[in-house]
């Protein structure tokens, strides 16, 4: 493709960038996992073993992984943007939930911290790491993804409680 071209149907590198990552990452999110998080019908951690088989379905992807890679190397803004909409849709809700299924205060008695958040984000950075290893590192894609997402929220689920609870006790 000449820079001409590109040029016409671009017409700055910041409307490419942001045809990218609407392309690339938002039009790739599923607003149904968002209902999923919050439907208490279901246990919470068969919600999260769910949601996060779908998002993997999603960011174990050669172009999402290393775009969003480059795009922080070059400090393009994609990452923060795609970051404070998974906090704000993804993480800030499941910690809601989290206090729910625990029996701990909801976010309106308590707020939120940036522990709380940054606990749930260790979580979601394993599915993301998972792809990173292949997909940067050229390392093999483990043979049953499934299982390895059902095995972190599982190991994940055994510490939250009781972490989250120090943390909650701390801040009082």
């Amino acid at each position: 493709i000449t820079q001409p071209l590109l040029y016409r149907y671009f017409p700055s590198k910041d409307s490419l960038i942001e045809r990218v990552y609407q392309e690339v990452y938002v039009n790739r999110w599923n607003p149904d996992w968002e209902v999923l998080i919050a439907d208490r019908k279901q246990p919470l951690m068969s919600r999260m073993i769910n949601f996060y088989r779908q998002y993997a379905d999603v960011i174990y992807d050669y172009n999402w992984v290393r775009i969003f890679i480059f795009s922080g190397l070059k400090g393009a803004d994609i990452n923060d943007r795609y970051i404070a909409h998974v906090r704000a849709k993804l993480l800030v809700p499941l910690c809601a939930e989290m206090r729910h299924d625990f029996g701990l205060p909801s976010p309106a008695q308590t707020p939120i911290s940036s522990e709380e958040i940054e606990l749930v984000m260790g979580l979601h950075g394993m599915f993301f790491y998972r792809a990173v290893r292949h997909f940067v590192y050229n390392l093999p894609m483990i043979d049953d993804p499934d299982a390895a997402i059902e095995n972190d929220v599982r190991t994940f689920f055994k510490g939250a409680p009781t972490t989250l609870k120090a943390m909650l006790a701390q801040a009082h």
